[in-house]
């Protein structure tokens, strides 16, 4: 089966390569023109330039320069990644926390995760808001417990102790930000160490 050179080009009409087409075997002579191809051969080409089928015509382009690399990370970039990294640490360090809190006549602990503290608040608001309305005591569950009975001002003694953890983790936090921002040099806010100084 004979072929003939054909030249392919891009969906944009750039030519990238040469092929082949087929000829048909039920009619001598016609060739099979493979999708995004032309027969006329393109004009030779410098490095910088390329050859764009247009309207039936090849037309010659100059291939524009790439665009400048970007600017490395400065200073105050690396401080904003390093900060923002902090507060994820911060945030994820908080939600698997407990706090510990007298419940029914024993230490207790509850967890800091956001489920917990949004139970624990959306409880609180509903006693504030209709106390009658809100057994008391009621059960709540601990941290790796059973429900435990309790009372009003023991839901509010938990959501507390949720405030004062979150606002430690909050305090440990600014402190690393402080350091941060105080910081002169990439080479040192690349070291810096945000592993140290959260609560226990």
């Amino acid at each position: 089966m004979a072929t003939q050179r054909v030249f392919q080009t891009d969906p944009n009409g750039v030519y990238v390569g040469e092929t082949v087409a087929h000829e048909s075997p039920l009619e001598p002579g016609v060739f099979a023109m493979p999708a995004g191809c032309v027969g006329e051969e393109p004009p030779l080409l410098t490095s910088d330039e390329l050859a764009r089928w247009v309207d039936g015509a090849w037309t010659v382009e100059t291939i524009p320069p790439p665009p400048p690399p970007p600017p490395p990370p400065s200073l105050a970039d690396w401080q904003a990644g390093r900060i923002a990294e902090a507060w994820a640490l911060s945030q994820s360090k908080f939600a698997a926390s407990t706090v510990t809190v007298p419940v029914g006549g024993a230490a207790r602990q509850y967890g800091c995760d956001p489920v917990t503290r949004e139970n624990i608040s959306a409880i609180n608001t509903a006693i504030s808001r209709a106390p009658s309305l809100v057994p008391n005591p009621r059960p709540f569950t601990p941290r790796n417990a059973a429900p435990v009975a309790t009372s009003h001002d023991e839901f509010l003694a938990i959501y507390l102790a949720g405030i004062a953890q979150g606002d430690a983790y909050y305090q440990a936090y600014a402190i690393h930000k402080l350091a941060l921002q105080s910081m002169t040099t990439i080479e040192a806010v690349a070291a810096y160490d945000l592993t140290a100084g959260w609560p226990e």
